[in-house]
């Protein structure tokens, strides 16, 4: 585990490090393979670097949502820049909405242009997760299978299990590599996209599918997540989110194959 990596004589944190660099490849990439396929370099940039604001901005709000007690004993950690305090789903959520709403705006394809920072996002997932693994964050219950990751004493795991009383203060349990899990998710959901966006598919699908393999993704792990200490939120939230996501996400697919096979004549 390394929470700060040096470059020459820079110590960086390195969730920071690993989360800006994903946010970045994913609004770089985007913009490069929208632009050279003839939307106007200047709006998808400006459209890019909003969302991101938004995305970021709510992230913190969402997560003021679901943590609201920390907040409510330390009110400064609304204000706080340190990228700990974000709920990542909430932000992603709103930057979404907002490309589908600037695109509008600006009059450019929508469902082009989230197909195609979907499929970025992939890899900005497997890039983001690094920097949890080298951080210790974002981890699951323990574990007896022999891909668990033991983490060193006094890291986020081994605290989380001296607080929950399911380890001791000089021994630290196994515990699901899920930043792995993620990595590989992240890697899955760039194949697929970049596989339909190859192929052509119907504008939306690429982006409707990435969501939906995330989101199964995100529910299937929640069974194994580490119970966060201080939610606000009752525990059927996050399942329910994930499982009403999953249901819109399937009934938007089958509204799109029917309207293609109307195109069609089928």
């Amino acid at each position: 585990m390394h929470p700060e990596l040096s470059i020459f004589w820079y110590s960086v944190d390195s969730y920071r490090l690993f989360f800006a660099s994903g946010w970045i490849f994913v609004v770089a990439f985007s913009w490069f393979y929208l632009a050279k396929r003839g939307f106007d370099a200047g709006k998808i940039l400006m459209l890019l670097l909003v969302s991101s604001i938004f995305s970021l901005v709510w992230a913190r709000l969402f997560h003021f949502f679901l943590y609201g007690d920390i907040y409510a004993k330390n009110p400064d950690l609304l204000w706080n820049t340190d990228l700990q305090w974000q709920a990542i789903m909430g932000g992603l959520i709103v930057g979404g909405l907002s490309i589908f709403a600037m695109s509008m705006l600006l009059r450019l394809n929508h469902w082009r242009i989230l197909d195609v920072v979907a499929v970025f996002a992939g890899l900005g997932l497997v890039i983001g997760r690094i920097g949890c693994l080298l951080a210790g964050c974002c981890f699951w219950e323990e574990t007896d299978l022999p891909i668990g990751i033991t983490f060193p004493l006094n890291s986020l795991p081994h605290r989380h299990q001296v607080y929950q009383d399911v380890g001791g203060m000089f021994s630290s349990h196994a515990v699901h590599p899920t930043q792995a899990y993620e990595m590989i998710a992240g890697g899955a959901m760039f194949a697929f996209g970049w596989y339909l966006l190859k192929k052509k598919s119907k504008d939306g699908i690429a982006f409707l599918s990435i969501c939906g393999i995330y989101l199964i993704f995100r529910l299937i792990g929640h069974q194994f997540r580490a119970p966060a200490l201080e939610y606000s939120v009752p525990e059927w939230f996050y399942p329910m989110f994930y499982g009403v996501g999953i249901v819109v996400i399937l009934l938007a697919l089958l509204r799109k194959s029917y309207r293609r096979r109307l195109a069609f004549g089928d």
